[in-house]
């Protein structure tokens, strides 16, 4: 930042604002817009040096300039070999085709697991194209945080969240309340009965993956009947779920599995091939789940809203990288219990 003579209050910039306050650009952008995201510690400092150098933002003139270009979004999703990510990405090409009219380009990178230098290596990748803001399932650790808060561009993350100055919002579910949910349904079931339940985890590196497999163990120890006595993690693979699964039944007395994330392909396998007869509940709306919500398997399916989170995470970050104010859709993602009686029809 440029020296400044003493008494003068005149052309700072936000880039110099954000320095004098010792927060992020972003943090000084959502205090101007009054988005939500912001401590009152850091708010009243971006205000107090605001005030202090009369600054007046042009918000006209930065959304011509900005609209006068096209607007190219880098994606980031961990998807491939994950089922789920399907219909998320049916959202994101939806909401690019809609708004291809006004200049909007994808440019889409997809990657298999929860490796960070994969993840790096991705971001790096599309910041070298150029990209306006970047969508992404962050994996959750310093790595990616200290990456993620170094650009100097907006951050949406997407079906999987993390904690940065730069995240402008995050569109998904609430985990916490998902897992909720299962450890509810899961007490029905255990009314007047012992059940013991395995528990199919995802990946420690998702922070939702975490908030979901620690709210459903909060809910369902209320019912005494209920004995969790194994857990293990699949990295989301099915066939790591598969092997790992078909162990715990060999092991194990189970009842009921709990899967936490993907590789629910695995899981229905192991069951079908033990030849017990074992239940589940499970996540999202795929055609392993329908397949066995309808024979009487799983007996509840938490649904998402994958293909709307697709579609509003590109929608966001067009409006905002257009001026527009975000109506945070944390959280909106309405989540459904599925079961053979209600199974949606998609498209």
């Amino acid at each position: 930042m440029r020296a400044r003579k003493e008494g003068e209050k005149i052309g700072i910039t936000i880039k110099e604002i954000a320095a004098l306050a010792g927060v992020s650009r972003g943090t000084v952008d959502r205090v101007l817009h009054n988005r939500p995201g912001v401590s009152q510690e850091n708010i009243d400092k971006v205000n107090k040096i605001i005030k202090e150098y009369d600054f007046k933002p042009n918000f006209i003139a930065k959304a011509l300039a900005v609209k006068q270009k096209d607007k190219k979004i880098g994606i980031i999703l961990n998807c491939v070999g994950n089922s789920f990510f399907d219909d998320v990405l049916k959202g994101i090409y939806a909401a690019e085709k809609e708004l291809s009219n006004f200049g909007t380009e994808i440019e889409l990178i997809k990657l298999k697991g929860y490796v960070s230098d994969e993840q790096i290596r991705a971001i790096d990748d599309l910041v070298k194209k150029n990209i306006d803001g970047l969508i992404i399932s962050p994996i959750n650790n310093e790595i990616i945080k200290n990456k993620l808060e170094s650009l100097d561009m907006p951050v949406i993350t997407c079906n999987m969240d993390i904690d940065i100055k730069n995240k402008v919002d995050y569109v998904g579910c609430d985990y916490n309340i998902s897992g909720k949910i299962a450890g509810a349904v899961l007490n029905m079931y255990a009314f007047g009965k012992k059940l013991n339940v395995g528990i199919v985890h995802g990946s420690k590196n998702i922070k939702g993956h975490i908030e979901r497999y620690e709210a459903f163990k909060e809910v369902a120890g209320l019912c005494e009947n209920v004995n969790i006595i194994d857990h293990f993690y699949t990295e989301d693979d099915s066939v790591t779920a598969y092997e790992k699964t078909a162990e715990m039944l060999k092991q194990n007395d189970i009842d009921f599995i709990y899967v936490v994330a993907s590789g629910i392909e695995g899981v229905m396998e192991a069951i079908s091939k033990s030849g017990k007869k074992i239940y589940a509940i499970t996540n999202d709306v795929l055609p392993v789940t329908v397949k066995y919500l309808e024979d009487d398997i799983i007996k509840a399916t938490i649904y998402q809203h994958p293909f709307k989170q697709g579609y509003n995470a590109v929608s966001e970050m067009v409006n905002y990288i257009c001026g527009g104010n975000i109506n945070s859709s944390n959280y909106e993602i309405n989540l459904e219990i599925i079961t053979r009686y209600n199974i949606p029809i998609k498209n």
